[in-house]
């Protein structure tokens, strides 16, 4: 797909969620009628690692890391063994791989990535790109856009403890993404967003670890505010996991002029007895993960969230295990 097209169906899809609850967007994926995706997601055509992240057959040319300054750049077809920094505008990442070489250590997160864009810049492009870290490093995100206009399409997410940090307009589009918890410190999900649009369009994330989320969005930097200002589309992804798999408004103490749109997902969970943490509140599975997910409630918690009724749409969304539909709570 053109990454011209994307651009404006992203500024499309911006306008289109922009207006009011009362007229929602369909989705525009067909739902998945399969069942049990989460053990095999390539198998039901979501996301997964053998699907994303640099083609088949592309010859990969080793590079160091890379500062992109100049407007309009193209970079394709490296295997970068540092980082790679955005500081202008029309720049395109694609069919790459970023190995990050810094490190944050076992204890302190440092705010360190594979990726990082320069914020206030527009038609920032990844596409098909695997961001992954050398062996005992640790960092916190993949891709770090602290706010610019952003699309990623098809990326292998896997590198840190969490996959992206948006503070900008940001499209996640045909992606598969893994948290991790490697940095004792460190706050784990897969997408954290702040006071922006975020768009997650036919994705495959996974957090195994009981705390945060899988979608965390920040309301005034994590002080707390009357109102929440973030608008998050996520359509027709596998999701699972976190402590909430779904957190959108952190922080607010009412809706604002937040905006979810939430249709056509499936929610993974684990299938077994239903346990009780007390130290911390979690509900596992007793005996852990399972081939169906990590938790019983997707989360640690549950689904969500400070999501807000009467705020957003939520419809068509289901349980991977047996395709019940679900309620929002």
């Amino acid at each position: 797909m053109a990454f011209s097209f994307l651009i404006s169906a992203f500024v499309a899809l911006i306008a289109a969620t922009s207006g009011s609850a009362q007229n929602p967007q369909p989705a525009p994926y067909p739902p998945v009628k399969q069942a049990h995706c989460f053990k095999s997601p390539r198998e039901c055509g979501f996301p997964a690692p053998g699907t994303t992240g640099v083609p088949k057959g592309v010859s990969l040319k080793p590079r160091g890391s890379i500062t992109v300054d100049k407007p309009g750049t193209v970079i394709s077809g490296v295997d970068v063994t540092g980082t790679i920094q955005i500081l202008a505008d029309d720049v395109t990442i694609e069919d790459s791989r970023v190995t990050s070489t810094s490190t944050c250590g076992p204890t302190d997160s440092c705010g360190n990535y594979a990726i990082t864009v320069e914020a206030g810049l527009h038609g920032i492009k990844i596409r098909n790109v695997e961001t992954r870290t050398a062996r005992g490093q640790t960092c916190q995100q993949d891709i770090r856009n602290t706010g610019s206009q952003m699309v990623i399409v098809g990326a292998y997410l896997h590198a840190c403890d969490g996959n992206l940090y948006a503070a900008g307009p940001t499209l996640l589009k045909d992606s598969y993404g893994i948290a991790k918890f490697v940095i004792s410190s460190n706050h784990v999900e897969n997408v954290y967003f702040n006071e922006t649009n975020l768009k997650v369009v036919h994705d495959t994330l996974l957090n195994p670890v009981e705390q945060t989320a899988v979608i965390f969005g920040n309301s005034g930097g994590g002080v707390d505010v009357p109102d929440c200002t973030n608008r998050l589309t996520v359509l027709g992804s596998l999701l699972a996991g976190g402590g909430y798999t779904l957190y959108p408004c952190a922080h607010a103490e009412g809706a604002g002029s937040s905006y979810f749109n939430i249709q056509g997902n499936h929610f993974a969970r684990c299938t077994t007895k239903e346990g009780y943490d007390s130290d911390g509140g979690h509900h596992p599975c007793v005996g852990g993960f399972d081939e169906n997910g990590y938790y019983p409630n997707s989360g640690s918690y549950g689904i969500a969230t400070d999501l807000f009724r009467g705020s957003g749409t939520w419809r068509g969304n289901v349980w991977d295990d047996n395709l019940a539909k679900i309620p929002l709570g």
